[in-house]
């Protein structure tokens, strides 16, 4: 790997970023720490050449598609980019799946995929075209965590899918275009500093309505009340997160360290039921989402003889704070610490994240660990470096998974002018993270990409089928 030693070139490259470094601090020999896709398209496979010619013709649209990592060689500052040629024989490799188009053959070449290792003196992703799948083709797609967060990803990925099938308009494109026309969202906006400045400033306005109406004292006991109200529940969120998250407890309730073995598997559930669900229990699909993947959770759990009983996992949930226009490679994401439940039924589980989740929405934590992580930019590359290979992102007995819920395109894409029919999510394994899932949704279906580590292929086979197990029971309950 080649090394940034005098430092005195690097002013014209890009250096990495603190939250984009934590990736690489995390990496440990075997499978990368590598996110992406597995798509499945309609009609014949492109050919093994057409399809580096057609990834030629699209690489300049992601410059870090050709950019590897060159580290400092006193490891005392973060590595940059610099630019290379992508040898596209090494990246774009192909796999024949004899004519096998089943759910569980798909499941075991993406795991087989997942465990190969990126080669750090290349620009860090590969793409591996399945052929003989059925009566289609695939193409499971992998960047390291480095280059993008689940958002990212979708919009690096974009410039190889199109929206038509003449290839006028990639799906980046067509995305950027919705975001342009969308107004802007609430929370995603501006960063992790503006936000914490607009949440100050939005208690101080509160503060001084209070005090210019004290000349009224019907208004000044309203105002008064009002405030005291607001900056109790801030108080009260804040404080029972801090108390959730460092409380120890002697290492996680559903696994250690992932190993070197990788096991996939997915299940899909309609959009529709998911609507009908949060329209029948009055909450928000994410929050449907949330107790499908605690039914998992709590199949997988009772069926390994861990005590579920009155017990909730702690859990990180990404939220992206990406702009709706930005197409940086990086990651622009911060998280919500929670819990969920694996006790009870289906109902009580959804009702309790319902009031859980949306506690936690409101309480600023996601602007508040953002502004946190942010501060690692100004500190020391080798001392967040020793601390993260030392103890992880996140020590285990402070975190037992991950769920992340990506929003994918609602309308049909196109790869080499073949329909898409299937969009599947892969997300890297990372220590102490041992088991975690990831959603995304694409058209009328909500796919689920559950992955697992070192002995745990029965334990996603169990998740994907507590999965469907909750959502029926959910379905029966609301009927």
């Amino acid at each position: 790997m080649a090394n940034d030693d005098a430092g005195t070139f690097a002013t014209d490259r890009e250096r990495i970023r603190a939250m984009d470094a934590v990736f690489l601090d995390v990496e440990e020999p075997g499978p990368s720490v590598a996110i992406g896709s597995a798509i499945v398209a309609d009609g014949p496979a492109p050919t093994l050449q057409e399809t580096r010619d057609f990834v030629a013709s699209r690489i300049a649209l992601t410059p870090r598609l050709q950019q590897r990592i060159v580290p400092s060689s006193l490891r005392i500052r973060r590595p940059v980019w610099e630019h290379v040629e992508a040898d596209l024989t090494h990246h774009i490799r192909e796999i024949d799946m004899g004519g096998d188009g089943s759910d569980a053959a798909l499941e075991q070449v993406v795991s087989r995929i997942m465990e190969i290792p990126l080669d750090f003196d290349r620009p860090l992703w590969d793409m591996h075209l399945l052929t003989g799948l059925g009566d289609g083709f695939g193409m499971v797609t992998r960047i390291h965590h480095v280059v993008a967060d689940g958002q990212g990803s979708v919009l690096v990925l974009g410039h190889l899918l199109d929206t038509d099938a003449d290839g006028t308009t990639t799906l980046t494109d067509a995305l950027l275009a919705a975001g342009n026309r969308s107004p802007a969202r609430s929370g995603t906006e501006g960063s992790a500093r503006d936000h914490l400045i607009a949440s100050v400033a939005d208690g101080g306005d509160r503060l001084m309505r209070a005090l210019r109406t004290s000349l009224h004292p019907g208004e000044a006991a309203t105002a008064m009340v009002d405030a005291g109200r607001k900056a109790g529940e801030q108080f009260v969120s804040t404080a029972e997160a801090v108390r959730t998250w460092t409380t120890p407890r002697f290492g996680s309730l559903i696994g250690g360290s992932p190993g070197v073995r990788r096991h996939w598997h997915m299940a899909q559930v309609p959009i529709a039921d998911v609507k009908a669900l949060k329209n029948a229990f009055d909450c928000t699909l994410n929050d449907v989402v949330m107790a499908l993947v605690s039914g998992g959770y709590a199949l997988m759990m009772q069926r390994r003889d861990q005590p579920t009983d009155g017990k909730y996992l702690k859990v990180v949930i990404p939220v992206s704070v990406r702009a709706p226009l930005d197409v940086t490679s990086n990651n622009q994401v911060s998280g919500l610490l929670t819990q969920l439940p694996v006790s009870g039924t289906a109902v009580e589980r959804l009702t309790w994240i319902k009031g859980h989740i949306n506690k936690v929405k409101h309480s600023g934590e996601a602007e508040s660990i953002k502004a946190i992580t942010d501060m690692f930019n100004v500190a020391p590359a080798a001392i967040q470096t020793v601390a993260v290979r030392h103890r992880g992102p996140l020590p285990e007995w402070m975190v037992d998974t991950l769920v992340t819920n990506v929003p994918g395109p609602p309308f049909p894409i196109y790869y080499q002018g073949r329909r898409v029919r299937q969009m599947l999510p892969t997300v890297a394994l990372g220590r102490p993270l041992w088991c975690l899932v990831a959603v995304i949704s694409f058209g009328e279906e909500l796919s689920f990409g559950i992955s697992t580590g070192e002995g745990g292929e029965q334990a996603g086979r169990d998740i994907r089928e507590g999965i469907l197990q909750t959502l029926s029971e959910l379905q029966e309950a609301s009927s």
